[in-house]
Parts: structure tokens; C-alpha cells; sequence
């Protein structure tokens, strides 16, 4: 009988263990220059535009990993799978998620289920056009828009 309560318990913690669902907030900040007009968003993850009262453009990231453990999501984060790459342009500065497709994340053999949400908070002097267009307000009324 102990054995078998024993058992059961290891295998309760091996099952508990194995589908861990762990999630971590981080925040990434860019420079937006002097001159920049223009600003283009293209994420692989979905994402909602905020407008903040900041000059930075800042992105928040919740990651979630359903089957994983802090460590796996750390190193994750740390290699640089939520970050974007940015192509500066003359007026203009495109922000591009690194990944355009993520491979899939194992975990003691198992797959995780990975959910990744992000608000993108936008320095007040732009204007959403759509959802990964912005322009500077300045730009709109001198075009009499």
C-alpha cells in the first residue's frame, strides 16, 4: 500500500511538473530620433497600440509557456525570441519582430503551447492610422489632414 501511495505521488509530481505553466511580464524600450515621421510595426504576436506620454516607444511582453518551466522561459527571453529588429529609414523607423516564425519549444520531451501578448505603448505626438501605421501629428497637419 505505501508503495503504490508512493507511486502515485511520484507520478502526480512528474505529471504536475511536466505541464508547469509559467508566464513573465518584461518590458523592452526604443529610441525614437529626432526627424522620424513615420513609424511601422510588423509582430509576429498579436498586439494592441496605446498611446503613452513618453518619447520612447515601449513594448510590453507577457509570455506564457504552458508545459515549460521558468528556466526554459528565462533563456527564451534572454536569447532574444520577443525582440524586433529595426530598419531606420530617412523619416521613417520600421520595427520588425525577429522571428518571423518561432520553431516549436519542447520540454522533457513534451511540446509547449506558447501565447504571447504585447501592448505597444506609442509617444503621444503620433497618430494610430491603423494597426501597424503611424504618423507624426506634426507630419498630419502640415499634409491638411
Amino acid at each position: 500500500m505505501i508503495k503504490h501511495l508512493l507511486l502515485t505521488t511520484t507520478l502526480l509530481l512528474h505529471v504536475g511538473i511536466m505541464s508547469a505553466q509559467v508566464e513573465k511580464t518584461f518590458f523592452q524600450t526604443y529610441d525614437i530620433k529626432n526627424g522620424v515621421r513615420r513609424i511601422s510595426i510588423q509582430s509576429t504576436d498579436p498586439y494592441e497600440l496605446r498611446p503613452w506620454n513618453g518619447v520612447q516607444l515601449m513594448i510590453e511582453t507577457t509570455a506564457r509557456l504552458d508545459g515549460g518551466n521558468m528556466d526554459l522561459l528565462g533563456i527564451l527571453i534572454k536569447d532574444g525570441r520577443y525582440d524586433f529588429e529595426i530598419e531606420q529609414r530617412e523619416e521613417a523607423i520600421v520595427f520588425r519582430s525577429k522571428l518571423s516564425v518561432r520553431p516549436q519549444i519542447k520540454h522533457l520531451g513534451q511540446l509547449c503551447r506558447e501565447t504571447v501578448k504585447m501592448f505597444i505603448y506609442v509617444p503621444e505626438e503620433f497618430v494610430i492610422l491603423s494597426k501597424s501605421e503611424l504618423i507624426q501629428k506634426e507630419t498630419l497637419v502640415a499634409k491638411g489632414k
